[in-house]
């Protein structure tokens, strides 16, 4: 007879133990589960920017070497170098200041712009840019987006 009583505590303690542990698995589950889809993301950069203008400007991927503007066919000339770090550029905007005014031009790597492909790492490439009028173009500005790249002022060729 007191073997039973034990044997019925003995099942009567393992059960408490079972549902603890098994308690202890479940908040360990949710808590788990809570991170991978609650905090993780906020933390990492999958809301970030793609790209942070102050680290291109710094790392500086591409140069204006020289930009002239010519009289005889009323064209801007642009030529660009780009740095041979890998970094993923797939639009540039270049805006030519005048006296009173502006213009610009966005080059994708896209087949909506023939003939203006962004140059690929490590090469160097002239741009073409023509004037509706013999204006006095003054600067061209080249951006990545709304990132300035760099400004240069205009001279004749």
């Amino acid at each position: 007879m007191q073997n039973m009583k034990i044997e019925k505590l003995n099942k009567k303690g393992l059960a408490e133990i079972v549902i603890t542990l098994s308690l202890v698995l479940i908040i360990i589950a949710a808590a788990f589960l809570l991170y991978n889809t609650l905090i993780k993301p906020i933390g990492t950069k999958t809301l970030s920017p793609e790209f942070n203008c102050i680290d291109l400007q710094i790392k500086n991927p591409i140069t204006i070497n020289n930009v002239c503007f010519s009289q005889e066919t009323n064209e801007t000339e642009a030529t660009l170098t780009r740095s041979s770090e890998n970094i993923n550029i797939n639009s540039l905007t270049f805006i030519i200041s005048y006296e009173n005014s502006e213009s610009s031009w966005i080059c994708e790597n896209t087949n909506s712009c023939p003939g203006c492909e962004i140059l690929a790492p490590g090469t160097t490439k002239t741009y073409f840019f023509s004037e509706e009028s013999s204006k006095n173009p003054k600067t061209l500005s080249l951006y990545y987006y709304t990132c300035k790249l760099g400004e240069k002022n205009i001279v004749k060729c």
